[in-house]
């Protein structure tokens, strides 16, 4: 459940960067990492202080949404694309169709090389079989933290992608 905080994250920080001058890109990144910081609370507070995976993502998902309201130094922001330069815009949907499928062809590439990594398959494993990878040998806790990293981080940058496209950023 922190996911319904992280894309509200991702597009608060990247409307909140744009409109203080941070290139696009630059704000899409930082979105990531702010979605990264979401995940890893998540993970945290499910691997090492042993609460339940589903209320740490409760907890995770309530924090974000005070933290999101700090953000956006209220419930919402516009962006405006005749001010500023934008990947995405509803305003030229072809271009933004194409912008959005090089994004995800890049990422899917990406994606594709690091889960056939060694590390990239023991997420997979632990994810299949938590009990056979525990037995390879693998830390299921460290691959259950870089998982929900992973997962939050992309999930903000599609917020800030969204929020590009929408021309807003909201809490909700």
């Amino acid at each position: 459940l922190t996911v319904d905080g992280s894309i509200a994250t991702g597009g608060a920080v990247t409307v909140m960067l744009t409109i203080n001058g941070c290139p696009i890109w630059v704000s899409l990144l930082i979105a990531g990492l702010a979605g990264i910081c979401a995940g890893l609370c998540t993970g945290l507070l499910h691997t090492r202080l042993g609460i339940p995976p589903i209320l740490a993502g409760i907890l995770t998902q309530i924090a974000l949404y005070s933290i999101n309201l700090h953000i956006l130094g209220g419930s919402n922001k516009a962006l405006s694309v005749d001010k500023f330069n934008l990947i995405l815009s509803s305003r030229n949907i072809p271009s933004a169709i194409i912008a959005a499928a090089l994004f995800c062809v890049v990422l899917i590439a990406i994606l594709y090389w690091y889960f056939g990594t060694e590390q990239g398959s023991a997420i997979r494993a632990t994810g299949c079989n938590p009990a056979m990878s525990k037995a390879q040998g693998i830390n299921n806790d460290n691959m259950k933290l870089i998982a929900l990293c992973l997962s939050n981080g992309l999930v903000a940058m599609s917020g800030g992608l969204l929020s590009q496209f929408q021309g807003f950023a909201d809490v909700n």
